[in-house]
């Protein structure tokens, strides 16, 4: 740690100085701020262009404290103490309304001592009130800051290009990033300028706060995890509008962050198993987006920018290379297993603007397929780079993905900062949205108590609603009154699991025909994977039927 603050002159707690220490008052503000990563060749140009716009350099160097059980970081807080110049700022921040707001405390402090009786009365003094343990410097950030303040028609923006590190012990982080923070206008002029600038720079977003990264090396992870589905914590007051911009915001949060590794930052020395779980669940973000805005439709009239043919896009391309690598790293190795000789992998078909993981194998398995059991062709509105060669982690870098997230990340927050709504009716949320997912369930029930039996496409299409079905279960479950709905989620995640083997399987074998004619052992890896699916297909009619007994309360029909 350096010398200029260590923890011999670091003074905290419930006794260190009062609030007469601040030379002035203190700030408290909604912080609104969009961060994007400069990548490598635009550093030096954007880092100039700032400089001749005008912009002021200055050197801020912070410790951050927490418990040694992460008390603050697991409430989404930030404590910290800035040199900024020769000024000492302690700042605190805590979660705000929305992904790009934070709740911010700043003092003004004569010396490096931290002093928590600056939160007595404020919306912070129960949670620091109520920690067990002691803090404690758990990282530092060291920066130099290119400042520039731009007007616009739709308001002032300040521009802040970070260039340091974050440390904690002997592990660090490259900080290299463009801030720009709502001085005072329309959010609108914020996302302006950041089309602008990310367009001409090839910038990526990163919703992730110095903080988020400091606390990530003070743990000793040095790559960071794939997002998974977060928990949307609902309120059973809340209108449908306010549980629909959360439940929104949880997955676009999903697709940014995973976007963000999947692009490199962070993530140089990500290996390939990797690599494919941040696009994996970059596209399971996307399906749950989808999802969202499915269940939500019935009550909220869904903007076009949320479900445009980008996301469709996108999606499918994701799908595509999915399969491929599922080819690979998952069906190869059982057919290898199950003593099968050695194969190419085949190579599947290109993206389309039609295809879904396992949808292209639906329609290859079913007899009108073709007998090479290439998915046929449609219209794409994907730049030819994406339909060929080009992998998930070219695609998170590229200016029109990200220029796409900006766009999503931009109507999530209008719909924030929109009119307070109205009750849809006078129930609770939970009752609301129970009868809709009772509804899907009994749906998507009715159908699949006769899987084996359906034709393979429709066996897709139930396999998409029952996930749908899983997700906005998952999005609703903080305040679902039903608790057999609350209690389905891991039955309908194993089934979730069960049919995707089922598609897999249903890919591998229009893979492995167009081999089949020349090849004894691709003839051989055909046979397998129709044994297989056989095997699948009863477990999951079973599985169907088990879900309208325990849960629906009522006997499957018969086939």
């Amino acid at each position: 740690m350096d010398k200029w603050l260590t923890s011999q002159n670091f003074k905290g707690g419930k006794d260190a100085g009062g609030p007469d220490a601040c030379t002035r008052e203190c700030a408290n503000v909604l912080e609104r701020e969009l961060k994007l990563h400069v990548p490598g060749p635009s550093r030096e140009p954007l880092a100039n262009a700032l400089r001749h716009m005008g912009a002021r350099d200055q050197r801020l160097r912070a410790c951050y404290f927490d418990t040694q059980n992460r008390d603050l970081a697991r409430a989404g807080v930030a404590l910290r103490l800035r040199l900024e110049g020769d000024q000492w700022v302690q700042t605190i921040k805590a979660p705000g309304p929305d992904e790009l707001s934070r709740i911010e405390l700043n003092h003004p402090r004569p010396n490096s001592e931290l002093d928590l009786t600056l939160y007595k009365d404020s919306v912070i003094e129960p949670m620091l009130a109520g920690l067990e343990h002691a803090l404690k410097i758990r990282y530092e950030t060291d920066v130099n800051r290119l400042t520039l303040v731009q007007e616009t028609s739709q308001g002032v923006v300040e521009l802040a290009c970070d260039r340091g590190v974050v440390r904690s012990g002997k592990l660090v982080f490259e900080i290299w990033e463009l801030e720009l923070e709502q001085v005072s206008g329309h959010m609108s002029a914020v996302f302006t300028l950041a089309r602008q600038w990310l367009q001409q720079y090839g910038l990526i977003l990163d919703l992730r706060s110095k903080a988020e990264r400091g606390d990530q090396l003070a743990r000793a992870i040095t790559m960071p995890a794939p997002k998974r589905a977060g928990k949307v914590r609902l309120e059973k007051t809340m209108t449908v509008r306010q549980a629909y911009t959360l439940s929104l915001g949880e997955c676009v949060s999903q697709i940014i962050r995973n976007a963000t590794s999947l692009a490199g930052v962070d993530t140089a020395e990500a290996d390939t198993h990797a690599k494919f779980e941040y696009a994996q669940y970059l596209r399971v973000g996307m399906r749950r987006l989808r999802s969202c805005l499915k269940f939500y439709g019935k009550w909220e009239k869904v903007n076009k920018l949320l479900n445009d043919q980008r996301l469709r896009d996108y999606f499918d391309f994701l799908g595509d290379v999915r399969d491929q690598d599922v080819l690979r790293f998952h069906i190869a190795p059982q057919l290898a297993k199950a003593g099968m000789p050695d194969l190419p992998v085949p190579v599947t078909a290109p993206a389309t603007a039609d295809t879904s993981a396992g949808s292209a194998a639906a329609r290859g398995a079913n007899q009108n397929a073709p007998k090479n059991g290439a998915p046929p062709q449609t219209q794409t509105s994907l730049p030819a780079v994406y339909t060929a060669s080009a992998g998930p982690a070219q695609l998170a870098g590229d200016v029109a993905f990200q220029q796409y997230l900006l766009d999503l990340l931009e109507t999530l927050l209008s719909l924030g900062d929109q009119q307070k709504p109205r009750k849809i009716d006078e129930r609770e949320l939970g009752e609301v949205l129970g009868k809709r997912l009772k509804k899907w369930l009994k749906q998507i029930c009715r159908r699949g108590v006769h899987f084996e039996h359906l034709a393979i496409d429709a066996q897709h299409d139930l396999r998409k609603k029952l996930k749908r079905l899983r997700y906005c279960v998952e999005l609703s479950s903080s305040v679902l009154s039903d608790t057999r709905l609350v209690a389905l989620r891991p039955l309908l995640r194993q089934m979730q699991h069960t049919m995707g083997d089922l598609n897999d399987l249903y890919n591998a074998e229009v893979a492995y025909q167009g081999l089949a004619t020349t090849d004894a052992a691709a003839f051989k890896a055909v046979s397998w994977t129709r044994e297989r699916q056989s095997q699948i297909k009863h477990q999951i009619e079973v599985d169907f039927r088990t879900l309208t007994r325990e849960v629906l309360g009522e006997e499957p029909d018969e086939a």
